[in-house]
């Protein structure tokens, strides 16, 4: 079954104690006993507990060194995928198939986590080879890295690393099986190694540890469901509306919020009726809703490389097989800057401070706003990074203070023996007007629906398929030589080719289908030429009301959001 990924997780608590006021603001009282103010997890802690994914015990505490058992690792899973209400209408007369399920849930005080684990069973969070629950078992580092690399969906990313070797001085030790599950784990920032190398990862994970991998883990299916980020200066809080205004780059901004908000303020949290005008907030925007917020430090805001960008990744690959990667994020109220280097046998890895200014310097070059095209974008970094060897590789991944994204990737290639090698392969099939398969997906503002599919097959025979949905209207469908005949008459009027520019592209086929661009909400293109080249477009329209500086009615300007990939 498909996974349910959160798209808002609502706090379940209600509403908690005010601790004492903080430069006048009231934090939320989080504490247990034993976590109080300095201790390392706290933070993490508290938001777990804010949004009802960890609790304590009745006496206040927390246990924070205690292991976590593997039902807890279960329970807590399934409430961070905003599944528990799912898991509580469960039918507890359902069996569980694991060889140990039926005598654990026999006792009544243990029947509460059974609709957890069958919600877990729904959603894959298990190894299909498992086949015992061990409840009451500690959860090992690594047992737990597969369930929440599960969790974020990532399963097919951990099939095809499962071949890559761990960095880990001690990767022998991880089980064959769960080594890819490792290096997403590591990608992903949700467990990472410790200071001396190591994964270890036999070693049961404590209820404090489980809390900042929660944490991370539930920053990743903020980013796995498109999360935007919209940093600039509160204007004003209407709190009868749930409405934030925010002037950033591009002017002002209004979003709104849903019930349950809580914003991060110093390592604490508290209501957004403790915000003020003049706050320099970082926005999480889910589905045009703030689904988490935070107060920026001024040693934060003071170390911002770029008032218009709010992170990027960027990796680059030459082919002498030197590498670059660089990494710059605000979140938490923390900037995390790091850039690292490999060259000649060598490598050189920075963080902090130096990293700081060595990105800065690279983004002072750049110059890139968001209202710049993705072409223009790819151009300028491409640049900046060109030395005496080829840049064979580059990824790119932006996401601007104003809400925008950028995402680019080419694959590792040789463009001349990969463009002859793919043409080879691709040979033993027919093509039309040089395209093997185009699938595209159209929705418009008006929620007209247009889809087409065409493929040729190694058979010779073509698939092909066209779909059309008004609003409120007919349904039009073409099956095969029906749509093989309209989809190949759009290709002889749009004359794709491999060269073309994501606009182009995008252009030629909306000219095809009568589209306006202004009306489109999504498009989504794949295109394989037989050339051996991919292309790929995701593009978004949204509308956001920016401030009319005449005094006239409410102007609409669009935002895009872009990916194009070239494989």
């Amino acid at each position: 079954m498909k996974k349910i990924m959160i798209l808002m997780l609502v706090f379940l608590l209600a509403v908690p104690m005010f601790a004492a006021a903080e430069n006048d603001r009231e934090t939320l009282d989080l504490n247990f006993e034993d976590t109080n103010e300095g201790y390392w997890a706290q933070e993490y802690i508290e938001r777990m507990k804010a949004k009802g994914v960890f609790q304590g015990y009745e006496d206040g505490t927390f246990r924070p060194n205690d292991p976590v058992t593997r039902i807890q690792t279960i329970v807590t899973a399934v409430r961070l995928l905003g599944l528990e209400e799912e898991a509580k209408a469960q039918d507890l007369s359902k069996p569980v198939f694991f060889k140990d399920a039926t005598e654990y849930f026999k006792n009544p005080g243990n029947l509460w986590a059974k609709g957890y684990v069958l919600v877990a069973l729904e959603q894959g969070l298990f190894d299909a080879s498992e086949d015992r629950l061990s409840p009451n078992q500690p959860a090992k580092r690594v047992w737990v890295s597969s369930i929440l690399v599960r969790a974020l969906g990532l399963e097919e990313e951990a099939r095809a690393a499962i071949t890559v070797a761990p960095s880990f001085v001690d990767a022998n030790q991880i089980p064959a099986g769960s080594v890819g599950y490792v290096n997403i784990a590591e990608e992903y920032g949700i467990i990472t190694g410790n200071p001396d190398g190591r994964f270890s990862p036999n070693t049961n994970i404590t209820r404090s540890q489980m809390a900042a991998v929660l944490d991370r883990t539930y920053d990743g299916l903020l980013d796995e469901q498109g999360v935007t980020f919209v940093r600039g200066t509160l204007v004003s809080h209407n709190a009868e509306e749930k409405s934030l205004t925010i002037e950033h780059v591009n002017g002002e901004q209004v979003i709104t919020y849903a019930d349950g908000l809580y914003v991060l303020y110093k390592g604490r949290l508290i209501q957004p009726s403790q915000l003020q005008a003049g706050d320099e907030l970082s926005l999480y925007v889910l589905n045009d809703q703030v689904v988490e917020a935070e107060i920026l430090d001024s040693n934060v805001t003071e170390q911002v490389v770029s008032q218009d960008i709010q992170e990027f990744e960027i990796e680059a690959k030459y082919a002498n097989d030197g590498e670059l990667e660089i990494e710059y994020k605000i979140r938490k109220g923390h900037i995390k800057a790091e850039l690292k280097e490999e060259l000649d046998d060598s490598e050189r890895k920075v963080k902090g401070e130096q990293a700081l200014k060595e990105i800065q310097a690279y983004v002072d070059q750049w110059g890139l706003t968001s209202s710049m095209s993705q072409d223009e974008i790819v151009t300028r970094i491409r640049e900046s990074l060109s030395t005496e060897s080829e840049l064979i590789k580059l990824e790119i991944e932006i996401k601007f203070s104003d809400g925008t994204k950028v995402k680019y990737k080419d694959k590792e290639r040789d463009e001349k023996k990969h463009k002859d090698r793919e043409k080879d392969k691709h040979s033993e099939y027919d093509s039309y007007q040089g395209v093997l398969e185009l699938k595209v997906e159209i929705e418009t503002h008006d929620k007209d629906e247009h889809e087409w599919e065409y493929k040729h097959e190694k058979n010779g025979k073509v698939k092909a398929g066209v779909e059309s949905k008004v609003y409120k209207g007919k349904k039009e469908k073409l099956k095969s030589k029906e749509a093989q005949a309209a989809i190949e008459a759009y290709l002889d009027s749009m004359q794709l080719t491999d060269s073309m520019t994501e606009d182009e592209l995008v252009e030629a086929i909306l000219q095809a289908a009568g589209i306006n661009f202004e009306n489109v909400k999504e498009i989504d293109v794949k295109v394989q030429f037989d050339s051996g080249v991919k292309l790929e477009v995701e593009k978004k329209n949204k509308k956001v009301v920016e401030e009319d500086n005449d005094d006239d009615d409410e102007e609409e300007v669009e935002v895009v959001e872009e990916k194009f990939v070239i494989a």
